[in-house]
């Protein structure tokens, strides 16, 4: 479930817990509201993201979105675990 009749896919859910990767989440034109929306409606508390790049200008867009996810995850209070090309 997602923000204005958007959907976001997610194939590895249980007991709270999602797994993404980097790509699935910020890849595309997703917003605040729409990881909000997952964190409400699937009631998703953790959220297991792999992939996420080395942020670079060409990245601009889905680093917005990241930092659009990691905002939304902090108001409400979840988890994030990631695995990333940088440390």
């Amino acid at each position: 479930p997602g923000a204005w009749g958007r959907s976001i896919e997610c194939g590895r859910a249980a007991a709270g817990v999602a797994r993404f990767s980097f790509e699935e989440l910020c890849g595309s034109p997703l917003s605040a509201e729409d990881y909000a929306a997952l964190v409400a409606k699937a009631q998703v508390h953790t959220f297991v993201v792999s992939d996420v790049p080395r942020f670079t200008l060409k990245l601009h867009n889905e680093a917005r979105r990241f930092t659009n996810l990691v905002d939304t995850l902090y108001e409400h209070q979840c988890r994030l675990v990631c695995s990333a090309a940088a440390p």
